[in-house]
Order: C-alpha cells, then sequence, then structure tokens
C-alpha cells in the first residue's frame, strides 16, 4: 500500500511557525552580535573614521554603478514585461491581427 501523507493540522502548522520564528530570531540576534563585536575591533584599531569613509565611498560608488544604462542609453532590465506570443490581457480590439 502506498504512503500516503496527511496534511498538518493547524497546530502542526502553527508550531512549525513559531519553530520558524525562534530561529529567525536567532539569527538576527547573532547578526547584532557579529555587527556589534565588529564595530568594537575597528573601533580598538583605531580605525573608525577610515572605515566609514571607505564604507561610503564604497557604498556610493555601488549605487552609482546601479543607476547607471548601459552605453547604447538602454536601462540594464527593462520594466515592463514584452509582448508573448501573442498572449493577451483579454482586451478586445487593442492588439493588431498579424
Amino acid at each position: 500500500m502506498a504512503n500516503i501523507k496527511k496534511k498538518p493540522t493547524a497546530k502542526e502548522m502553527a508550531s512549525a511557525i513559531i519553530e520558524i520564528n525562534h530561529k529567525v530570531n536567532e539569527t538576527m540576534n547573532v547578526c547584532k552580535n557579529l555587527d556589534t563585536v565588529f564595530g568594537l575591533y575597528i573601533k580598538m584599531k583605531g580605525e573608525l573614521e577610515k572605515f566609514n569613509q571607505f564604507i561610503e565611498k564604497e557604498m556610493k560608488e555601488k549605487q552609482e554603478k546601479d543607476n547607471e544604462s548601459k552605453a547604447d542609453g538602454n536601462a540594464d532590465k527593462p520594466d515592463i514585461q514584452g509582448d508573448t506570443d501573442g498572449e493577451s490581457s483579454g482586451s478586445k480590439r487593442i492588439r493588431k491581427k498579424k
């Protein structure tokens, strides 16, 4: 006989969601602690101002790169989806027949 999986109960789903929430909170705490330790290390080395200037420069360069267009003047990624194989949105008399 085939092994049939049953749908999880509401209690099982709630338990799974709570467990995921706990794991996310643990991950956030680890990230916060790493951020604190990293900041303290930079402060200890006496290079806080140098590091802040480096971060500002790198972030500015990244933002400028992200905002640039291609050499041909077109954006890197189109904002809207192109026409797909004659699929229509249900509107009548908008598309020309081929």
